[in-house]
């Protein structure tokens, strides 16, 4: 009697552990699908905004500069990091304390417009919470170039005067969002660095 209700208690102890594990499995798998489709979602989220940044981008162009005027891109690109901000801060799952950042770019090099080291780029390290161009890091505007652009002593990055407008040669512009992203599932505990970006043709002016 007492070996057959040990074997039954060995059977039930083994079930419960064998439930036990089959049960945390199916939660780490279930977690991974869960964070898996938020970074998804968070990425399309993302993506639509580059998307309306680039649009209102091209609408701006060179926000009717002259030769002349101050070729700094800060007080256009302000405008256009405003509208990718204000959606980019409806992801739930961005990382405050993460870089987050939103560059306008020449895209030259890249075949697909993806920004490239060598194009002129203008890089602003923004607040997600207020949409603010943080104060540190300062913004940062790379590369100059003697190509396509107005004036021959710019001082770096993706100035008005190179922000052509002139069809039938209109020049593009690319915008790109970096931020951190982390899983909502504690189960599942991913943290990443992120990206998207888009690219547009500057609406043309005709003379």
């Amino acid at each position: 009697m007492r070996s057959r209700r040990s074997g039954r208690q060995a059977g039930r102890g083994q079930a419960l552990v064998e439930t036990s594990v089959v049960v945390a499995f199916l939660l780490l798998i279930l977690s991974g699908a869960y964070a898996v489709s938020a970074y998804a979602n968070d990425q399309n989220t993302a993506a639509a905004a580059v998307r309306s940044g680039a649009r209102y981008a091209a609408e701006l162009g060179n926000t009717g500069w002259q030769p002349g005027d101050s070729v700094n891109p800060t007080s256009a690109d302000e405008s256009v990091i405003s509208e990718v901000c204000n959606i980019a801060n409806t992801m739930p799952n961005v990382v405050q304390t993460a870089d987050f950042t939103i560059t306008v770019y020449r895209p030259q090099a890249n075949a697909n417009g993806s920004l490239a080291p060598t194009d002129l780029q203008d890089i602003y390290s923004v607040v997600p919470s207020t949409c603010a161009i943080a104060g540190s890091p300062a913004p940062q505007y790379l590369n100059t170039s003697g190509t396509g652009c107005v004036e021959s002593n710019d001082t770096g990055g993706y100035t008005l005067d190179c922000r052509i407008q002139q069809h039938p040669n209109e020049a593009h512009l690319g915008v790109k969002l970096t931020y951190g992203y982390r899983a909502p599932t504690p189960l599942f505990p991913l943290t990443l660095t992120a990206s998207a970006y888009a690219v547009t043709a500057l609406s043309p002016e005709f003379s």
